[in-house]
């Protein structure tokens, strides 16, 4: 063998050991190039989910901050219900409650079963079992993802109490703004773990949008509340002081008028007598048959002398009678009730009313005897006055649409029923709409021109007879008239 032959089988396993070196390499290399690759994919997925969770939240906070702003755009409760209902439509929940605490129970206006609106409901503060209950006596969150999960709230014997389908998944999230409870609402799914912790949280946000919204209603409502007790209490402090002063100048003009009213009334009276007298003494003068002419001339001249007394004393009887029933209709009431003829308010009522209604109506009085009411004359007096009015100016108001002068007709009953007095005024007048009889006892409502009235009439005599513990009820037809009852009880104590 050459030495070149010997040296090439020396060289050759060392140059293939180096090969296989170099190709363990290039595949230890590629596997590493591979596995990075894998790498890359896997943290570029993570990228587009994690962009893609974002961009989840960015649209789920867009859109909790339209529902906030949706939740407290109103301040009436009723609207603020409703918003709070639709709003937590995005959770497709089989069952959504929501419930407004007060004193002893718990208001759910919002009741929702398998997407159909049930009946509102109460819920007494005392059932032990009610989760609602539960959620607002601890001002916690309840939440319940599987049946087992109840055990945590509540003993066994409670959870025994069924409610209808069976729900697993169970969220009560309470309505609270800073230390005020306001109530709870709850979502609920028949399906074991239904709601992500993404939705939960959701939950949690829209519940405190709503309790924001919820108090800020029942805020304006007693807001708005307060301010029309405190307006009524205005009117019926102006009421009491303007029949205060009414009366207190009756009582002074009462007096003035009387005194002239009573000279006139006696020197008629007087002046009769003396007629009387003198006629019979011209009858004694003239007693002879042949003056039977100047007896008779002397009677034709005396007659009209004879009317004109007697209109005066008509006159005189007359004014004493209004001035008798003005100081009835405005007597000034003492601090307590007193034992009133309600018949005699009636009566003097109509009196001052029909002087200025003779070419309006006819009145036509039904009056049965009837027991003695405790009462303050005055008021009852105004609400009387107030009903026959407006029946007089809704006569007057047909007369005018129909072209015609035909008296109207106003009938007044007054009789006892069991226990109570049933005053009722019915008249024949343009009547009223089912929509302005359902505003009738509001405050400054009115159909009457301005000037014609301040749509105060009719409220104050709402507060006027419930103040006596009575009731008062409109029953109207359109160009057919109108029905007023008023019921009192006759309690002489």
């Amino acid at each position: 063998m050459s030495k070149s032959n010997c040296a090439s089988t020396l060289v050759a396993p060392q140059s293939q050991d180096h090969v296989d070196h170099l190709e363990q390499q290039v595949e230890q290399l590629t596997l590493q190039l591979a596995q990075r690759d894998q790498q890359l994919i896997k943290s570029q997925q993570q990228l587009n989910q994690t962009n893609q969770k974002l961009d989840e939240t960015r649209a789920d906070i867009l859109m909790l901050e339209e529902l906030g702003r949706y939740l407290t755009s109103s301040l009436a409760l009723d609207q603020v219900i409703e918003h709070i209902h639709h709003s937590f439509d995005v959770f497709d929940a089989d069952v959504f409650l929501l419930g407004i605490l007060t004193d002893d129970k718990i208001e759910v206006p919002v009741v929702v079963v398998e997407h159909q609106r049930l009946k509102p409901v109460d819920i007494s503060l005392s059932d032990t079992a009610s989760p609602a209950v539960w959620c607002v006596k601890n001002k916690k969150e309840l939440l319940i993802f599987e049946e087992q999960d109840q055990l945590k709230y509540f003993t066994p014997e409670q959870v025994a109490v069924k409610r209808g389908k069976q729900m697993n998944t169970i969220i009560y999230q309470p309505l609270v703004i800073g230390d005020k409870l306001v109530g709870c609402l709850s979502v609920q799914n028949p399906e074991a773990h239904a709601y992500n912790s993404e939705q939960i949280e959701m939950i949690r946000t829209l519940a405190a949008y709503s309790a924001i919204a919820v108090a800020n209603a029942l805020g304006y409502k007693q807001l708005a509340e307060t301010f029309a007790t405190l307006q009524n209490t205005q009117k019926q402090l102006i009421l009491k002081e303007k029949m205060a002063s009414l009366g207190t100048l009756t009582a002074g003009v009462a007096h003035e008028i009387n005194n002239p009213v009573n000279f006139a009334h006696v020197g008629a009276e007087n002046l009769s007598v003396d007629l009387l007298r003198f006629e019979a003494f011209l009858s004694e003068l003239t007693c002879d048959e042949e003056d039977k002419e100047v007896l008779e001339a002397f009677a034709v001249q005396f007659a009209p002398l004879y009317d004109h007394i007697s209109t005066i004393k008509t006159g005189t009887r007359r004014i004493k009678n209004i001035v008798q029933d003005l100081r009835a209709f405005t007597q000034l009431d003492n601090s307590a009730k007193r034992a009133t003829d309600i018949v005699d308010c009636i009566q003097s009522t109509i009196n001052l009313i029909k002087t200025q209604n003779v070419d309006v109506t006819k009145f036509i009085t039904v009056m049965e005897p009837v027991d003695e009411i405790m009462s303050y004359p005055a008021q009852l007096n105004q609400v009387f006055m107030n009903i026959v009015v407006n029946s007089c100016d809704a006569i007057r108001e047909k007369q005018r649409q129909q072209e015609s002068s035909k008296l109207g007709h106003i009938t007044i009953i007054c009789r006892m029923q069991q226990d109570c007095i049933v005053i009722t005024i019915q008249d024949n007048g343009c009547g009223m709409t089912e929509a302005v009889k359902n505003k009738i006892f509001e405050p400054f409502y009115t159909t009457k021109v301005v000037g014609k009235g301040t749509g105060l009439g009719m409220a104050i005599s709402f507060g006027i007879i419930k103040d006596h513990n009575g009731s008062i009820e409109v029953n109207s037809t359109p160009d057919k008239g109108t029905l007023v009852t008023v019921r009192l009880p006759a309690k002489t104590k």
